[in-house]
């Protein structure tokens, strides 16, 4: 078990002294993660948290035996997450989703959604050669060679390469379901295309919530590992041999920091060396979330469902994972929202609209419920104009020593979770790397 300490304030620095002495800012999945590498590497590793909690956007809300993540939540059995999470022996506890009845949402219908060959035959949502043309997508999925595709976008890919559109709405649903994002004009088409192969694989919905994640990350630290929470940092100052950091107004150094914290943070603690400009191509994807429990569940043949023409989002999580008690559902909705789009009233009343048809007498069954105007889903977006990641290309920072950057926006070909742990592993090997040449040549030198 790590050590904890519930104030920075009060902390005492004087550590056993490692080989390295390294800073991570942030402790969400990608801080903890990089914790666990840079601490099996050899390094003495503190985790810095702004806020009293651990997790970040993986916490979750326990409230009268419902668990709440921060808006819809799966973990990608095909993803980087998933098999970090094996590597380390900690995969939590969960189940893969299995709906009876998908459906669709297209003109304000519902239709089967053809997750599958029955009910691509079945479904009224496609006629006989728009089902022929997607079930010819599918099938070419796993040999799509995707290299020259990092230059186009998802959504113009699809204009050049699908003929019918209801295919092309289908695709762009499904699509927003595996990246949870409503930036295809942005995302470019090589990304979009192998998380859809990727989601063939299929998702776990976690028992309890993502905070089983974070505490089998936390608890599996090692000793020599320092948690401290209320760690309120306003400035890093690197240098040629360290870096400087001011921790509740005390300059304290470190030979090296991670910054598993969003792109905004970290221009702010760097702002004497990086300019806001770099934040100018980085694109979030965001949705307005709306979590609701209920006592039981009026309809629960209807579970799942995803707009085409929409961009709409709506599961009962409860069905599949341990998240309220016998009887009783957390739902999760959302509306995905596009860049420079801002989840308000409209979009919770449109969500509270499905609700309705797909849950009739919903209300009566209440416990309670929340809504989240403008969650992030993913602080960065694969885009073409980066080439295909998502803000950062490596998590090394140019030109800047010894700062390191991980989390969902920096790196490429991964998303979400699987970003957050592929990167904050490359930042964790990429800092020892580093850390180790550097005293192999002081060695040489000597």
């Amino acid at each position: 078990m790590p050590n904890i300490l519930g104030r920075a304030d009060n902390l005492n620095f004087m550590q056993d002294k490692r080989q390295l002495d390294v800073a991570v800012i942030g402790c969400g999945i990608a801080g903890l993660t990089a914790a666990h590498w840079l601490s099996k590497g050899g390094a003495c590793v503190t985790i810095l948290e702004k806020s009293q909690a651990i997790g970040g956007r993986a916490s979750t809300l326990v409230r009268d035996g419902f668990y709440l993540n921060q808006g819809p939540h799966a973990l990608y059995k095909g993803g980087a997450a998933y098999k970090m999470l094996d590597e380390l022996n900690i995969l939590p506890p969960g189940a893969s989703p299995n709906f009876q009845k998908p459906l669709a949402i297209c003109k304000q219908e519902f239709f089967d959604l053809p997750v599958d060959a029955g009910l691509l035959f079945k479904t009224r949502l496609l006629g006989v050669l728009e089902k022929l043309e997607f079930a010819a997508f599918f099938a070419g999925l796993p040999k799509m060679k995707t290299t020259a595709l990092y230059k186009v976008s998802f959504a113009a890919w699809l204009a050049e390469n699908i003929r019918h559109e209801k295919v092309r709405q289908t695709l762009s649903g499904l699509a927003r379901l595996s990246t949870y994002s409503n930036n295809l004009d942005v995302m470019c088409a090589a990304t979009a295309i192998k998380q859809l192969a990727m989601a063939s694989s299929g998702v776990l919905y976690l028992h309890h919530g993502w905070k089983t994640i974070v505490g089998s990350l936390h608890s599996t630290l090692p000793n020599f590992t320092t948690v401290m929470l209320g760690a309120r940092v306003t400035e890093v100052l690197p240098s040629a041999d360290s870096v400087e950091i001011v921790l509740n107004g005390a300059i304290k150094r470190f030979d090296a920091v991670v910054l598993a914290i969003a792109p905004t943070q970290v221009v702010k603690l760097l702002c004497k060396y990086m300019d806001r400009q770099f934040l100018q191509n980085i694109v979030p994807s965001r949705a307005a979330c709306l979590d609701v429990c209920l006592k039981k569940l009026p309809e629960p043949k209807n579970s799942f469902a995803i707009g085409l023409d929409e961009p709409l989002y709506y599961s009962v999580h409860s069905r599949t994972a341990e998240l309220a008690k016998p009887a009783q559902a957390t739902i999760h909705l959302a509306v995905y929202l596009g860049d420079g789009e801002n989840g308000d009233q409209r979009s919770e009343a449109r969500l509270l609209e499905l609700l309705d048809k797909l849950q009739p007498g919903w209300r009566t069954q209440l416990q309670f419920k929340r809504f989240l105007p403008d969650m992030h889903a993913s602080y960065g977006t694969p885009s073409v104009k980066l080439a295909g990641h998502a803000g950062l290309a490596t998590p090394a920072l140019p030109d800047i020593s010894h700062v390191y950057a991980c989390g969902d926006w920096v790196g490429s070909d991964h998303l979400l979770a699987d970003a957050a742990v592929s990167s904050a592993k490359a930042a964790a090997k990429m800092l020892l790397d580093q850390f180790n040449q550097t005293k192999l040549m002081v060695h040489q030198l000597g």
